[in-house]
């Protein structure tokens, strides 16, 4: 008898641990799915979530407020999301050429502002940042981040289905002539897209640098990629984008679970992030032709 509740325990911690780990992950995924309505890809989300990390590190040493560790770099995410959106509209520049310069110049920008605040370009540490409520405390970091991210899902939900600004940016984002003779601007659409979705990618960069107590360079690299792969995986529903990250974390967990007892080499453990959002991708699109084919069947 008293096994069971022993494993019952264990097994919740674990849920709970994969809820953590998966949170700033679905809320990058969010923004994902909030700039594809829009009829594009957001390409820039991988600069925002590395641009939310350090940003976080920088205002948690300096402010030493928690609450503008998070707030001021999704804000900042969402400006500068937004002024991508503006100059891709003003100069018809192409989307996907210049989201990859904006990942590149903030690239540059984070290790550039390293050396020159901190006199490093590694793993940044200060205990001005390691006493922030929200590094010391894991419970209130544990119940705001997810509970954020749960509140975030279901307003996006409700804004993207319920009101008239979400069904025009749905519009948009399948047809931009269609829109056009509705009377909708596409344009301003797409750059309010882009701005929300670069503000939750920012705010998943923040909650992962508070979750790990620093800033540490690797640790936000290809997230962006990933969340982009993950609204393919969840067949572009919230519900099923929450699952994608909740399954694809839990792979990345067996996968490095596994590591140290089948000594994998530390090269491809890096790359096995990337493996599983392809090996989730393609199952994921193996089980969309399925579902078309039964529906041009049953028609």
């Amino acid at each position: 008898m008293e096994a069971f509740p022993r494993r019952y325990y264990k097994m919740m911690q674990l849920l709970l641990e994969l809820g953590i780990a998966s949170t700033p992950l679905f809320l990058a995924a969010l923004g994902a799915l909030v700039t594809d309505c829009s009829g594009t890809l957001g390409i820039f989300l991988e600069g925002s979530v590395t641009m939310g990390a350090y940003l976080s590190y920088v205002l948690g040493v300096y402010s030493g407020s928690s609450w503008g560790a998070i707030i001021i770099p999704a804000l900042a995410g969402g400006l500068v999301g937004g002024a991508l959106g503006w100059f891709v509209t003003v100069t018809g520049a192409n989307p996907f050429v210049a989201a990859l310069a904006m990942n590149m110049l903030i690239g540059a920008y984070v290790s550039h502002s390293e050396a020159l605040l901190f006199g490093s370009r590694g793993v940044l540490q200060d205990s001005r940042f390691s006493v922030l409520a929200l590094v010391r405390d894991k419970t209130l970091y544990t119940s705001l981040s997810m509970g954020f991210a749960l509140l975030t899902a279901l307003v996006l939900w409700y804004a993207l289905y319920r009101t008239p600004w979400g069904l025009r940016l749905r519009c948009s984002g399948r047809s931009l002539e269609a829109a056009r003779l509705k009377g909708i601007r596409p344009e301003g659409y797409r750059i309010s897209a882009w701005a929300i979705g670069s503000a939750l990618a920012a705010a998943a960069g923040s909650l992962i640098t508070l979750r790990l107590g620093a800033f540490v360079p690797g640790s936000t690299t290809g997230r962006g990629w990933i969340a982009l792969v993950l609204i393919f995986l969840g067949f572009k529903k919230i519900g099923g984008v929450l699952v994608g990250t909740f399954l694809f974390s839990l792979l990345e967990r067996i996968g490095f679970a596994s590591q140290a007892r089948l000594h994998i080499p530390a090269t491809i453990l890096l790359g096995l992030p990337f493996f599983l959002a392809l090996m989730l991708y393609t199952v994921s699109q193996v089980i969309q032709r399925k579902q078309w084919r039964h529906h041009d069947r049953s028609t």
